[in-house]
């Protein structure tokens, strides 16, 4: 039920600076800008929303991959769910590489398969700082994509930088 009000938060530098891309994101995602130059202008948005009930989606890498391997997490988005007190939830997005690698403005030709598997709920530790929750928070990521790629994708396939 939660999933309909879900708002996504997307980079502010090209989404929100041209107005049609700006208009299909709020129509389509329900989207708030995030600063990724560090101006923290629209820092307080995603407080706002977890605050009044409204789960937010945030892609914890800070943009697209540009090989099909994960990087590390940016502390973010472990931070907010530490300064608001809410949970999070990991999800690996397997696939979306290989559908629309960066750079393409369009998906791949046909239905390339593209899934996404949740964990469970994670919450900081007492005491545990951002970067360690995140840290945390991309090692289940991690676990959860290399567990079902080969179901998503019906082929072996990386994790991330270094994986054979």
């Amino acid at each position: 039920s939660q999933a309909r009000l879900l708002s996504t938060g997307v980079a502010f530098d090209y989404w929100f600076t041209h107005w049609p891309r700006r208009w299909l994101v709020r129509s389509l995602f329900n989207a708030f800008p995030i600063d990724r130059d560090g101006s923290r202008k629209h820092s307080g948005t995603s407080r706002r929303l977890l605050r009044s009930g409204v789960p937010i989606l945030v892609f914890p890498e800070g943009g697209r991959q540009t090989d099909g391997r994960m990087k590390d997490f940016k502390p973010g988005g472990a931070a907010l769910a530490i300064g608001v007190g809410v949970p999070v939830i990991p999800a690996a997005i397997i696939g979306g590489y290989e559908a629309m690698p960066k750079g393409r403005s369009w998906p791949e030709k046909g239905r390339p398969p593209v899934g996404v598997v949740f964990g469970e709920p994670m919450i900081a530790e007492e005491g545990e700082s951002a970067v360690d929750f995140s840290a945390r928070i991309r090692e289940c990521v991690k676990t959860l994509y290399d567990q079902h790629y080969d179901e998503v994708l019906a082929t072996g396939g990386p994790g991330e930088e270094g994986a054979e």
